[in-house]
Order: structure tokens, then sequence, then C-alpha cells
């Protein structure tokens, strides 16, 4: 339905009164006070290769988590294992070889009930060649069958969501 830019103090009224819920945090108190981030949102990480954008990632997905927020985490450049690998390092602060000793040594258990506490709310989506449609769905699909509703969405490569269009530059304006 056509609007007037008048019509969208209503509802603006209405987003300033609930905006602690319309806030989302990322448990980096000087980052969150300089860029806060709301509800529609769409912030992007930019940084070279192994600069840490994953494990940046992983902690604003623990901080939420652990607040009770339901977020959803779509790695479109590494498999689950990997991934699971990396919120294990995360969790303890542990070196790799550190982790596989623990591993080899039959004490993972630990590390993998960590992750379940404190990543209980991330829900992950790691198909290759994802569309926007595609995420879309895998979100409706969490939020019927588990009843709740998705506020964040952290996307790690995001030049590799697909579209329909062949061309680049085209298919990255359509994404």
């Amino acid at each position: 339905l056509p609007r007037t830019i008048a019509q969208i103090g209503d509802p603006f009224k209405h987003f300033l009164k609930n905006i602690k819920a319309n806030t989302i945090t990322t448990g980096l108190a000087s980052l969150d006070k300089a860029l806060p981030i709301t509800i529609g949102s769409n912030v992007g990480v930019v940084a070279a290769a192994g600069a840490g954008k994953t494990a940046l990632a992983l902690k604003i997905l623990k901080h939420n988590s652990e607040l009770g927020i339901p977020v959803l985490f779509a790695s479109l450049d590494m498999a689950s294992i990997r991934l699971f690998e990396k919120v294990l390092y995360n969790v303890k602060g542990l070196s790799r070889d550190d982790l596989y000793e623990k591993f080899e040594k039959g004490e993972g258990d630990e590390l993998i009930e960590m992750v379940k506490t404190q990543y209980k709310n991330v829900y992950f989506y790691d198909k290759s060649g994802a569309t926007i449609a595609d995420i879309r769905a895998y979100i409706r699909e969490i939020e019927q069958k588990d009843g709740v509703r998705i506020k964040l969405v952290l996307l790690d490569y995001f030049e590799r969501i697909g579209s329909d269009i062949s061309d680049a530059t085209a298919s990255s304006l359509k994404v």
C-alpha cells in the first residue's frame, strides 16, 4: 500500500517504545556504543582472510545465545565440522594442538557440553550454493518447528550467496 513519510511516525514511536527488544548487542561494549544495531540493520564486517571475522561472529552468536535470543549462523564457506572446531576454540581458548590433545585423551565431551550450553540458541545453516530464498525458508522452518523468532542472522562469506543470475555483478546486486 502506498504511504507517505508522515505515516511512518506511529510505527517509529512503537519501534522506540520497544527499543531494547529491537536492539541487537554484540557483547562488546565499545562496539555496541559506537554502532548500535537494531532490527532491520544490515552490517558487514570486511577484513582480510584470517583477520578474525568468523571469531567475531562466534562471539556475537554466543553472547546473543546466552541472552536467550534465537539466532541463525549461515556458514557458506566452511564445513560444519571445521566450524564446530572453531566454536570449540572459542569456548575454552585452546590452541589447535591442545584441543586435539584433549580429544585424544578422551576429554572432549566436557567441551561439547560447553558448546551445547553456550550456543544452545544458535541454529546452523551450511547448504552450499544457498540463495536468500533458501535461507529465508530455513528460518521459517525453524520458527514454525521450534516456535521461536530468529532475531539475528549472521552470514559468513556473504559473497557465496547464490542467485538465479549468472553475471556476478548483477547477481550481487540482486542478493
